[in-house]
């Protein structure tokens, strides 16, 4: 989550009436109900899509709006923007009531993935009773975050035994390690892998 603060100045010489502020967010994100506040006061019905409205601002006077979005299905690519509008009225001498929309600067937010792949392949397509297959699973981090205290898990497939000592993670045997029970792996930084190899026969 992440914590928007818009502060509306009023810079002109007159009260700016008909205050209503709308907020615009790219997809990505939502905003969380009930987190709205307008000058430090909560206003839990407020919705910011759909805008409220605001008292007026004399001049020289200021309003502050604070919300919170979050982040729906962060990726790496993804980057929220979020901009908002204030639209008011002015009581011009010359011209009478004036409307007008003054739109915030644009924020962007870029998410943080959590994410890892895990690719795993077989060295044959089909197999007889006896045989041995050759599993190999390739654990990425794909995040942006490091990756620690991981436990690697691998249900043995139906119809096959595990050959006991067959573990290898990078190239070092394990002979004590049993996928179906689960082992550590090591932490892995951003970009990093590490690959888990084991046996098992055909029945």
């Amino acid at each position: 989550t992440a914590k928007q603060n818009i502060v509306v100045t009023n810079n002109s010489g007159t009260t700016l009436s008909s205050m209503f502020f709308q907020d615009t967010m790219s997809s990505g994100a939502t905003h969380v109900p009930g987190s709205v506040s307008v000058n430090g006061v909560s206003q839990p019905s407020y919705d910011p899509v759909a805008g409220f409205a605001l008292d007026d601002i004399p001049s020289g006077g200021n309003a502050s709006i604070e919300y919170t979005i979050q982040a729906n299905s962060p990726k790496t690519d993804n980057t929220v923007t979020n901009t908002g509008a204030v639209s008011y009225s002015v009581n011009d001498p010359v011209r009478g009531t004036v409307l007008y929309t003054e739109p915030t600067n644009e924020v962007q937010l870029r998410l943080i993935t959590t994410r890892i792949k895990v690719e795993k392949s077989v060295d044959k397509g089909y197999a007889v009773s006896g045989e041995t297959l050759h599993y190999t699973s390739v654990v990425t981090n794909t995040g942006d975050l490091d990756k620690v205290n991981m436990i690697f898990k691998d249900a043995i497939p139906a119809g096959t035994q595990f050959v006991p000592g067959s573990v290898r993670i990078d190239e070092v045997s394990y002979p004590a390690y049993d996928p179906a029970v689960g082992f550590s792996i090591k932490d892995l930084k951003p970009g990093e892998s590490t690959k888990v190899e084991f046996d098992v026969t055909v029945e």
